[in-house]
């Protein structure tokens, strides 16, 4: 699934479930880009916020940023220096 809006450039996602009928997920995978300082909505929601998340960038001038809130529906990354760069991240849990 793709998706576009002002903070989430390009987003992808993929489910794993212990049971044909789907009904028990047992891992779910999603990433994609977003602008810094931005917030990043998850297409699927986690259980709750006990996933891992891993962020990334190709700006050589990254410093200081992070995340400054996890839920299990999104996630805001932050920038110390305030630039403006695109995020990559890469989120899985259950």
């Amino acid at each position: 699934a793709l998706s576009s809006a002002a903070s989430d450039v390009y987003k992808r996602q993929r489910e794993y479930f212990s049971d044909e009928k789907k009904e028990t997920r047992v891992w779910l995978e999603q990433g994609g880009l977003c602008a810094s300082r931005g917030t990043a909505t998850f297409i699927k929601a986690f259980r709750d916020a006990n996933y891992s998340l891993t962020l990334g960038t190709h700006n050589c001038n990254y410093e200081h940023g992070g995340i400054s809130s996890k839920t299990a529906g999104n996630f805001t990354h932050y920038d110390g220096k305030g630039w403006s760069y695109t995020v990559e991240w890469y989120a899985c849990g259950i």
